[in-house]
């Protein structure tokens, strides 16, 4: 496609359109692939051309809503949607700010130039979603991830053949899709000048959430070492231990990470050890070098932040930088039992009293968790969160990860030496976790440690002090394992200042409640629970804990329709409640075979329902008539009467 659409041009594209609806036929040499994905939804939801569209927004009281479920992408957008609308109001254009399900949430620009259906569709609370207006720009950004030009005979409606809009995804730095920048105005014409800057708009929008996101370290990734901030800029951030918690989207392309972010940890991505970078960051007055795994040099710098900053000078601690809070009031968080608050409220007053406190549960009741808010609620900004999980690494190698070491400890030791996570977290809190799986060894350095305020690195004999606050975690029976002979008795007098125990999830009341809190975390509060689907959940035994149940939130998050409240049937248990088990067989059937004779069955057994019309038979298996004729020209079936086309 040419920047300036011409007269064969708009015709080609009627022709294309008209080729897709009636035979599946798909040239993206016309028209973009993007577009014929979207085509393709609008006839699966069972869309016509020539249908009536319809701008309608929703009440008053659940615009509030809507506008207070997203108020983080408002309060990040504001001041970007203003500056788009300088920029394009001159040329009529309307600006617009979506959210995921495509309902208006903020409208600037050119607002004294709106016509009839300019204003209907410009107005906070509209939903502009595909299923209701047909293709658009927005909605075709948010599907395919990317910034995205329609104009005239692109839209699937006829009626909506008047505008011309350019829209592009805003992704969180957790990779979701939260939204949609769009600007509209009422051309045949499309104009690539707008695309660039609505894509712009979006990155700065998804920097300055990132910029909001609390974690322990945020960097800014750049070729050169003075190399500007901007919104295309590459952003990582990092917990406390180097597990990455986020990135945004340039930095998921540019380092290949198309996992979970949380599966990733620095080391999987950089050739340095996290501790070390830390170190050369926090007393670097320039930018650090740092290399990728596959061998590309970069330069990083901590990334600007929306309102904390990196110490600098001095002998401020690398633990200093994580602090999303300071100390105050606990945060307000569901754990669907009142006891666990009660515990903490308690926990909170022992560690403002120096004493250590110990969290016992099981794997997935929520220990980490626990750690955090204790860290945010009594340290804050006045040092980090240094964790360790004590059962993650090899025996040989905890004691330096712990105490850190000198120049020349032992084979392979890093030039200068490294840090341990005792010395970093100082004026801190560290987070021992599964320590009840360290080696009787290491238990009597960390007993002296805590006695004396004071340890020396592995290769050194020259004793350093250290202050932190101190949080163990275990989900081992601690007093068997003494017992045993496998803990010390002493260090567990030294370590039980105070006790949290986390009942498992099976044991708490408020499993209902904690699925919904953790469903919204996950959706941004788009999605909501059947009440079949809530049963479900509170009679499942839940082995792995509140883990698996945020794991098999996000599953059936992911396969379930959008937009629609999430059902039994799009839940995956694993150990299988009788109630999962009986949705499981219902959706199989009781037919055994191959995964296409199996779609060979319910290809036919739509045919046969509807004596072979091919348009309702696409309907009832949620395909559009022209899938279902690509598939019968794949695998024809014989023997059904066809009532060809019609819908």
């Amino acid at each position: 496609m040419t920047n300036v659409a011409t007269v064969s041009d708009v015709k080609a594209i009627i022709a294309a359109k008209a080729a897709f609806v009636d035979c599946g036929l798909v040239d993206d040499r016309v028209v973009p692939s993007g577009v014929y994905r979207s085509w393709e939804r609008c006839l699966s939801s069972r869309l016509r051309q020539d249908d009536a569209v319809e701008f309608l927004p929703v009440a008053r009281s659940d615009l509030l809503h809507l506008r207070d479920t997203n108020q983080h992408l408002l309060d990040a957008s504001n001041s970007y949607l203003d500056r788009l609308a300088r920029a394009v109001c001159g040329a009529g254009y309307v600006v617009l700010l979506t959210d995921n399900r495509g309902y208006a949430l903020n409208v600037v620009g050119a607002l004294d130039r709106r016509d009839g259906p300019m204003w209907q569709a410009h107005r906070n609370g509209v939903n502009l979603s595909e299923p209701v207006i047909g293709t658009t720009a927005m909605a075709c950004a948010m599907a395919e991830r990317r910034a995205m030009n329609i104009f005239g005979h692109e839209h699937f409606f006829e009626n909506n053949h008047i505008f011309q809009c350019s829209a592009a995804p805003i992704i969180d730095p957790l990779g979701n899709v939260i939204g949609a920048v769009d600007v509209t105005r009422t051309s045949h014409l499309p104009n690539p000048g707008s695309l660039m800057l609505v894509k712009q708009c979006a990155h700065e929008i998804e920097a300055e959430l990132f910029r909001r996101m609390p974690s322990f370290l945020s960097v800014r990734l750049c070729w050169e070492p003075s190399g500007e901030f901007t919104g295309d800029s590459l952003m990582l951030a990092f917990g406390s231990d180097g597990q990455v918690i986020a990135m945004n989207e340039n930095a998921r392309t540019f380092l290949n990470c198309r996992q979970e972010v949380g599966m990733l940890s620095f080391e999987d991505l950089f050739d340095d050890q996290f501790g070390t970078f830390v170190n050369r960051l926090r007393r670097a007055n320039a930018a650090v070098a740092l290399h990728t795994r596959s061998g590309l040099a970069l330069f990083a710098t901590p990334a600007p932040r929306h309102e904390r900053r990196l110490p600098r000078g001095g002998d401020c601690g690398a633990s200093n930088m994580l602090s999303p809070t300071s100390i105050g009031p606990m945060p307000e968080i569901e754990f669907g039992d009142p006891g666990i608050r009660v515990q903490l409220t308690a926990a909170i007053k022992a560690t403002k009293m120096g004493l250590p406190i110990l969290v016992l549960g099981e794997t997935g009741t929520g220990k980490e968790v626990v750690a955090n808010l204790l860290h945010v609620a009594t340290v804050g900004d006045q040092g980090g969160l240094i964790a360790i999980n004590c059962a993650a690494i090899p025996e040989n190698l905890i004691e330096g990860e712990l105490f850190g070491h000198v120049e020349g400890a032992f084979t392979g030791s890093k030039r200068g030496g490294a840090p341990g996570k005792i010395e970093l977290a100082d004026g801190g809190t560290l987070f021992l976790d599964e320590i009840g799986d360290m080696p009787l060894a290491l238990q009597a350095r960390l007993l002296r440690v805590l006695e004396t305020k004071t340890f020396c690195r592995l290769g050194s004999g020259t004793a350093r002090k250290v202050n932190f606050q101190l949080i163990c975690a275990t989900h081992q029976d601690i007093e068997l394992a003494i017992r045993e002979g496998r803990f010390r008795r002493d260090l567990y007098y030294r370590i039980n200042g105070a006790v949290i125990r986390l009942p498992t999830l099976r044991e708490r009341t408020g499993i209902k409640e904690l699925a919904r809190r953790l469903l919204d975390e996950l959706t941004h509060g788009t999605r909501s629970l059947s009440e079949a689907a809530e049963v479900l959940l509170c009679h499942h035994a839940w082995p792995g804990n509140v883990r698996e149940l945020r794991h098999a939130l996000t599953y059936a998050h992911a396969m379930s329709p959008e937009g629609e409240p999430l059902r039994p049937e799009d839940f995956r248990l694993a150990g299988g409640s009788a109630m999962a088990n009986a949705q499981q067989s219902v959706s199989i059937g009781t037919r055994q075979g191959s995964l296409a004779a199996l779609e060979k069955d319910a290809v036919t057994n739509a045919l046969i329902s509807h004596d072979g019309h091919v348009g309702r038979a696409a309907a009832t298996l949620g395909i559009s008539r022209s899938t279902l004729y690509r598939w019968l020209r794949r695998s024809p079936i014989s023997a059904i009467k066809s009532s060809g086309t019609a819908t």
